[in-house]
C-alpha cells in the first residue's frame, strides 16, 4: 500500500534527524505529526470501504443527469448560444 510505504518512509527520515543534530524536541514533535496523519489515514481507509447504500446512487446519478442536462439552459444568458454550444 503505497500511502503506508510514504508513511514507513517518513517516520524513518524522522528518526534519522536525531544522528544529525536535530533537537530532540523537534523530532517529537514531528513524529507526532506523522501520528495524527496515520491516524486520519485509517480512518479514510474506513470511509473508503463503506458501502453506499444503492439509493444514495440513483439519487446521485438521477441529480447529475438532470444539471447537466439543464446546465446549457442556465450558462445561455451568461455567455450566449456560442458558449452553451459544448455544454450541450
Amino acid at each position: 500500500n503505497t500511502p503506508i510505504e510514504v508513511l514507513t518512509q517518513m517516520r524513518e527520515t524522522i528518526a534519522g534527524c536525531i544522528d544529525h543534530g536535530v533537537d530532540a524536541i523537534l523530532v517529537r514533535a514531528m513524529d507526532e505529526q506523522c501520528q495524527r496523519l496515520c491516524g486520519v489515514f485509517g480512518a479514510s481507509e474506513r470511509v473508503l470501504r463503506t458501502a453506499l447504500p444503492t439509493g444514495f446512487t440513483r439519487h446521485a446519478s438521477r441529480m447529475m443527469f438532470i444539471w447537466s442536462n439543464l446546465l446549457p439552459f442556465a450558462l445561455y444568458p451568461a455567455v450566449g448560444p456560442f458558449g452553451t454550444m459544448p455544454a450541450a
